[in-house]
């Protein structure tokens, strides 16, 4: 229905309102002609040879290639119509024939070829134009009956060959029936004029040819159709004036036959102007395709990002732009005819994954992915992949076509950032971890010196250096990335509040302390250095602090041992009050590093002996070497 619909919009356009102003002028201008002619036809014309013989020759080539044409047409665009005028046509070039074979002169001077009955050649001729007219007229009707329904036919070929079986049974049939019967019925020609019935069966078909005409004018109006009106308007008036002329061989008798030859070529150059368009817009169609194709391929050509290829239904390459030489590192003679599995690694080419791929491309019509593929040289790169299926109108698979992007550098950034995005998980889990361990060391140490002080001041003094010594060891670690601290920045760290020129002595290795042993280390300093400054050596002038240490095997291992010394001091009893700080001096190494303390409240002076074990990480710059 759509196609009829589409045919039908075409008709009214430029072509076809052409074809209506070509069609109303050669109207006009037949007839004007007919008009100037009949007062003539009745007047006796000379017997031109051969004319018959060319009026035929004429009908039956041109006719017959037009209803040949017609029915290509019907078979690209089945309706009745087409189907009709297509069975007229044929008709007509198989009925000249017998005529030509019927009528006295036509090829031997007064004589028939074929058939004795003096009417066999009119009732042939007759019932060729009646037949001609009524196959037109109907293939008319049809047409006009298609702007409100479309008679579509679904097996196109068989109803050709049945309009051609019964067309060539009717020719045959009218033409038996007048060479057999045409003596015993009415007659149609009493020499020399025609019969009265003659003129009516006629003036029947001219009837039908005029209401054809006016048809096409007033309401289909299609370019073929309009082309038909013209080569019906010159039967008509053909028809006319061999009715003025009233015999044969009169003026009008042969300027019909003239005219019928005029008209038989109307259609067929119409069908030849159709295929002089249609083969000027095919060379301009191919022109254009053949400049597509060429700019497509040098677009694909000039793509260097993307390996662009095709491969036939099996898998194998059947073409190569530059890009996927510039990926896969081959050449075009090298690749073509290989099969694509080899750019898969062997894990994938052992796990089927090629014709899996090509599989779900062929059922799904398309297969995307990433994965590993591999160059010439062996190396892997990350690639996207796309492979798309095609196939023919039918739906046969004619290969595929497959796009490959190196996107190696995004997988890398991609992992990259996945790896920082981990770090960083790990870092803010162990910034947590790590404040809260530090919290809980602050709400320890602060529980811890409130009881241990005497008043606020007392309290927030104490507190206070404490955390300051905390956050020293914690500067010192973060310097360090927290892989160790050196033990003699560590001491130096914690006495440089009370340090003068003379009063603290410093020696031993630079041994590294780990985190942990940091830590510990820095609240057992602090704790001597604060204790040593309000009641010991640190706390009057002339008095000195020594803080020696050494790192001695033990076997497997090795122990750290740190001597802290007061000389010069104020007196020191024997038995000093237990405190927070002596409590943590004597228990925090102990406790948290598996060491030992040896604390002495001597009379000359604190001492303090420390003892734990280190591993080889400890060691210093010395040792490493």
């Amino acid at each position: 229905m759509r196609e009829a619909k589409t045919d039908r919009i075409s008709a009214r356009s430029a072509p076809a309102h052409s074809a209506f102003t070509i069609s109303i002028a050669f109207i006009c201008t037949y007839a004007i002609f007919a008009l100037a002619v009949i007062p003539f036809a009745g007047n006796p014309g000379p017997k031109v040879p051969g004319i018959g013989v060319l009026f035929a020759a004429t009908v039956l080539a041109t006719e017959l290639p037009t209803s040949v044409l017609l029915f290509v047409r019907f078979r690209a665009n089945p309706h009745w119509s087409l189907l009709s005028l297509g069975s007229a046509f044929l008709f007509s070039a198989l009925m000249v024939v017998p005529h030509l074979l019927t009528f006295p002169g036509a090829v031997l001077m007064d004589q028939k070829l074929v058939g004795g009955s003096q009417q066999a050649s009119s009732y042939i001729f007759v019932s060729w134009i009646i037949g001609f007219a009524l196959l037109t007229f109907i293939s008319v009707i049809f047409e006009t009956c298609a702007s409100r329904r479309q008679f579509a036919l679904e097996r196109v070929d068989r109803a050709v060959c049945a309009a051609v079986s019964a067309v060539s049974v009717v020719v045959l049939s009218v033409t038996l029936i007048a060479i057999l019967l045409g003596d015993h019925l009415p007659a149609l020609t009493k020499e020399p004029r025609w019969t009265g019935l003659n003129r009516f069966l006629v003036l029947t078909a001219t009837a039908l040819i005029t209401g054809s005409i006016a048809i096409i004018l007033f309401s289909i109006r299609s370019e073929l159709f309009l082309w038909l009106a013209m080569m019906l308007t010159a039967v008509a008036v053909a028809q006319v004036i061999s009715g003025a002329g009233g015999e044969r061989y009169t003026v009008g008798w042969l300027v019909a036959r003239l005219t019928w030859i005029i008209s038989g070529c109307v259609l067929f150059l119409y069908f030849l102007r159709q295929f002089a368009s249609q083969q000027s817009q095919l060379v301009v169609s191919n022109r254009a395709l053949q400049a597509s194709e060429q700019h497509f391929h040098m677009l694909v050509q000039g793509v260097k990002d993307y390996a662009i290829y095709m491969l036939d239904p099996q898998g194998h390459i059947t073409s190569w732009n530059s890009g996927a030489e510039y990926i896969e590192g081959y050449r075009e003679e090298e690749i073509i005819g290989q099969h694509v599995s080899r750019f898969h690694t062997p894990e994938d080419q052992q796990s089927g994954l090629p014709a899996a791929a090509l599989k779900q491309a062929k059922e799904k019509g398309k297969y995307e992915a990433e994965g590993w593929l591999v160059r010439k040289d062996g190396g892997r790169y990350w690639a996207s992949v796309v492979v798309n299926a095609i196939f023919s109108k039918d739906r046969a698979l004619i290969g595929f076509a497959k796009i490959v992007r190196d996107i190696t550098e995004r997988k890398q950034i991609e992992t990259e950032r996945k790896r920082i995005e981990r770090h960083q998980e790990l870092l803010v889990a162990e910034l947590d971890h790590r404040v809260k361990n530090i919290l809980a060391e602050v709400a320890v140490v602060a529980s811890s010196t409130r009881q241990s002080s005497r008043s606020i001041d007392e309290f927030l003094q104490s507190l206070n250096g404490r955390i300051q010594s905390m956050a020293a060891a914690h500067s010192l670690l973060s310097k360090s990335g927290w892989q160790g601290v050196g033990l003699d920045a560590l001491v130096r760290n914690e006495l440089a509040p009370y340090a003068t020129n003379k009063n603290i002595t410093i020696s031993g290795a630079d041994i590294i302390l780990t985190a942990a042993e940091t830590r510990a280390m820095a609240k057992v300093l602090h704790e001597l250095a604060t204790n040593a400054a309000k009641y010991g050596a640190l706390s009057i002038p002339g008095g000195q602090v020594s803080v020696n240490w050494d790192r001695k095997s033990n076997g497997n291992g090795a122990n750290l041992s740190l001597v802290w010394q007061e000389l010069d001091g104020p007196p020191v009893k024997s038995e000093a009050q237990s405190s927070y700080g002596t409590n943590l001096i004597r228990n925090l190494i102990p406790h948290e590093l598996g060491g030992k303390v040896d604390l002495v409240f001597a009379s000359d002076g604190v001492s303090c002996r420390i003892e734990i074990p280190i591993g080889q990480h400890s060691r210093g710059a010395d040792w490493r070497n």
